[in-house]
């Protein structure tokens, strides 16, 4: 006879993904760690770092120090962004295979060749982190046996399916910022703008699922595609899932019933 399993769905959003770590935090402190992960582009690289057993503290500085974003404040023409991500993640880790990670992981991407989504769960985590973390717009896609994987404005933005048979009680953390009504200018704010348009039905679909669904209170002003808000995005998660402390609490009794 054995505990329930907590599964934990982190999904994509550039760096307002960061907010996932304070979540990851607060569920820790009640007693909600989970057993296994899924994740998506900023989601795929925390949860990576979690799974690997990165503690909180050094993965909020990891990415304050380092910032895994940081290549987004140079100019594009300057460095080769796909190589740039690889040698930093590399570095930061020291077991790359999936199976050598603390917490069972699954990251997923998309078959630019096919447009379906693509789950790794074997093999190099490195590869899977930058496949995932892909952005069509400015980054050569990453290549698995002749076809091109890509994240691709996230068609997998949140990747619960894989969890579906590996855990009793499902916890699915939606980044979805409140826009401002303004005027659109520039790329990168009309790419914001267009981003999650397509994923609204499926998500819906995915998050019905869930036993929890953990949306924080973000709006794009709290600092998308910068890195000088780190520590705001966390506290923002961090309070937001402190708050759901009656909801959590009647999950860890539902966990702490013993299942054959």
């Amino acid at each position: 006879m054995t505990n329930k399993k907590i599964g934990l769905v982190l999904s994509g959003r550039g760096t307002l993904g960061i907010t996932q770590i304070g979540i990851l935090k607060a569920l820790e402190e009640l007693g909600m760690k989970p057993d296994v992960l899924s994740g998506t582009s900023s989601g795929a690289i925390i949860g990576a770092f979690y799974a690997a057993g990165y503690p909180l503290s050094e993965i909020t500085e990891i990415f304050t120090r380092n910032s895994i974003f940081n290549y987004l404040n140079k100019p594009w023409a300057e460095i080769d962004l796909l190589k740039a991500n690889e040698i930093l993640y590399r570095k930061c880790f020291k077991k790359q295979s999936f199976k050598d990670f603390e917490i069972p992981l699954h990251i997923a991407a998309m078959d630019h060749s096919n447009g379906k989504s693509v789950i790794y769960s074997s093999g190099d985590v490195v590869k899977a982190i930058v496949a995932s973390s892909t952005f069509s717009t400015f980054y050569e896609p990453h290549s698995k046996k002749s076809k091109l994987i890509m994240s691709r404005r996230l068609i997998n933005f949140f990747p619960s399916e894989p969890l579906m048979t590996k855990c009793d009680i499902m916890i699915g953390v939606y980044i979805n910022p409140v826009k401002k009504e303004r005027i659109v200018t520039g790329m990168i704010n009309i790419l914001d703008r267009d981003y999650p348009v397509p994923l609204y039905k499926e998500v819906h679909q995915k998050k019905a699922i869930c036993d929890l669904i953990i949306q924080p209170p973000i709006s794009l002003d709290n600092g998308i595609y910068t890195i000088e808000k780190v520590q705001q995005l966390i506290d923002i998660g961090y309070c937001y899932t402190k708050g759901l402390n009656g909801k959590i609490n009647f999950l860890k009794q539902l966990k702490n019933m013993q299942s054959i």
